[in-house]
């Protein structure tokens, strides 16, 4: 089920550029995780459940399409990567990167990952809080 639309004029697109992740934070606190949000005469959605964001990228991409005025919004913050491309360029950056995800891979950079995890949950114990957001981004 996707919530209420919150409408936007021009201000979307002040929060979108000043302070991206927190604003899709904010609307994802406030409305869900699928929002369906009202610019000008558009309709966008913000999907932050797991599940449909991976019901997106990797089961309908073929199917899934972002207007122009999104698709330059998200070139401007992310680039021109698979998050935000589609059809045979999205499909051709998609095969590029599969095996560095490929189970044998991620095993490989298990030490890794397990290295950086308690050199940092080691800085934790130093101090009285932490703000789990911000180290974990």
């Amino acid at each position: 089920m996707v919530s209420p639309q919150p409408r936007y004029r021009f201000e979307f697109f002040v929060k979108l550029r000043r302070h991206a992740p927190q604003f899709f934070e904010a609307l994802a606190r406030e409305h869900g995780d699928r929002v369906r949000v009202r610019v000008g005469g558009n309709t966008l959605y913000l999907l932050s459940h797991p599940d449909d964001v991976q019901q997106v990228l990797m089961l309908s991409h073929a199917f899934v399409t972002k207007g122009r005025t999104l698709e330059r919004a998200s070139r401007r913050l992310l680039g021109q990567g698979l998050l935000n491309s589609h059809g045979d360029f999205h499909l051709r950056q998609r095969h590029l990167m599969q095996p560095a995800f490929h189970r044998n891979r991620v095993l490989s950079y298990a030490h890794a990952m397990i290295d950086e995890t308690l050199a940092l949950s080691r800085t934790w114990e130093q101090r009285p809080w932490i703000d789990v957001h911000r180290e974990m981004m």
